[in-house]
């Protein structure tokens, strides 16, 4: 049996996270998997293999920095040659570095989990980042989009760039039965995702006023936690919906809420994917998505062309899709929706009106989930990491 490594930073938190986690059970039934992570401090995501943990935690200050790198690479590079793997796989820049630096005979396969163009921009950081990206045997990347965005933008051989999306299964999800006990006359939207500037939940928060117009008894459930939490508590405030809008932070097995929702609304400015997005559909909800870079299109609409952006509410196979917004500032003090954000509110209104239309969209989540089973993406990297 192949020995095969799986890097990542932590185990608690993000989307990346997550997969990574999953991707340690669902190889294990085919290799003898290593979960390598560099702080195992605080772990909330339930996996697979022997887990190391370097103990080498995130620090701050250029030199702290620099110095914790070094014993990263020193430290994976002791591991590897004690333990022989024949493929490290890693997830996230951090663990790309390391993974490439510390390279001895396996094959190193690197992924990229978002649109990296759009975050990174400075000549060095791109310099960076192709160093990468040519040191690595291959390159998974999570979306189509993601893809050719390495491809155009990094000028990446195409032949080394695939795309495996993430898996999602119902069964790994955990369900509180108590949760569950809602006053079902009144409707419910829910989000997940960091509260950051990325998912952009304020176009959410905007749109849900003309919600309530026409559903005054409707409730906002904001699943996640981040650097806004606080500034959108006062946005919420400001906008007259705080008692109808619940700020649950994160959430180690947030399903239990998701699995209650009429409508699963997610508002990102850009993806490598949207793990909501599947994490919703594997729930059987009815969703709204803005159609940003990268990702929910090719979940929600997979036979049009990735690139396509719509200006109107798009009625798609699996899901709906909104414009996403040209306002990429959040900025507290603007109470009235754009044009995007009514858009929004008014796939959400449709939705929670035409009972027939949800309960369509919840049969072809159900449907569409299949498509990204553990078993269907578990062979995805099978097929990379046997590759010569």
């Amino acid at each position: 049996m192949k020995k095969v490594g799986i890097m990542i930073q932590k185990l608690s938190g993000g989307g990346a996270e997550r997969a990574a986690a999953n991707l340690s059970i669902d190889l294990s039934a085919e290799y003898e998997v290593h979960l390598i992570v560099f702080d195992g401090s605080c772990i909330t995501y339930r996996h697979g293999g022997v887990l190391r943990d370097l103990a080498l935690p995130a620090r701050t200050g250029i030199f702290q920095k620099a110095l914790t790198l070094l014993k990263r690479i020193k430290a994976v590079r002791r591991l590897k040659k004690e333990e022989q793997f024949d493929c490290v796989l890693s997830l996230l820049a951090g663990a790309n570095l390391v993974n490439v630096l510390s390279r001895q005979k396996e094959r190193v396969i690197v992924s990229e989990r978002t649109l990296t163009s759009f975050f990174i921009k400075s000549i060095w950081e791109v310099a960076l980042e192709k160093f990468i990206l040519r040191k690595a045997d291959c390159v998974v990347a999570l979306s189509e989009v993601v893809r050719l965005d390495l491809i155009q933008k990094f000028k990446i051989d195409k032949n080394k760039v695939v795309t495996i999306y993430n898996s999602v299964a119902l069964d790994k999800f955990c369900f509180d039965s108590s949760v569950e006990e809602r006053d079902q006359d009144s409707p419910l939207i829910v989000t997940m995702g960091r509260l950051t500037h990325q998912k952009a939940q304020w176009h959410l928060f905007r749109a849900f006023p003309q919600v309530l117009k026409v559903f005054p008894g409707a409730r906002l459930v904001v699943l996640g936690q981040g650097q806004l939490r606080d500034a959108y508590g006062d946005f919420l405030q400001k906008l007259g919906i705080d008692r109808q809008t619940e700020l649950k932070g994160f959430l180690p097995n947030p399903h239990s809420v998701i699995r209650t929702a009429d409508v699963f609304a997610f508002t990102s400015m850009v993806e490598g994917l949207g793990n909501a997005l599947l994490e919703a559909l594997a729930c059987g909800k009815a969703v709204v998505s803005t159609d940003c870079d990268a990702g929910p299109r090719e979940i929600l609409a997979p036979e049009t062309n990735p690139l396509t952006k719509t200006k109107i509410i798009e009625y798609a196979q699996y899901g709906v899709l909104v414009p996403a917004t040209s306002n990429d500032v959040f900025d507290r003090n603007v109470i009235a929706p754009s044009q995007e954000e009514t858009l929004l509110a008014e796939a959400i209104i449709r939705l929670l009106e035409d009972r027939s239309l949800r309960r369509r969209y919840e049969e072809k989540a159900r449907e569409r989930v299949a498509d990204f089973s553990p078993a269907v993406i578990t062979h995805g990297w099978v097929d990379v990491i046997e590759k010569d």
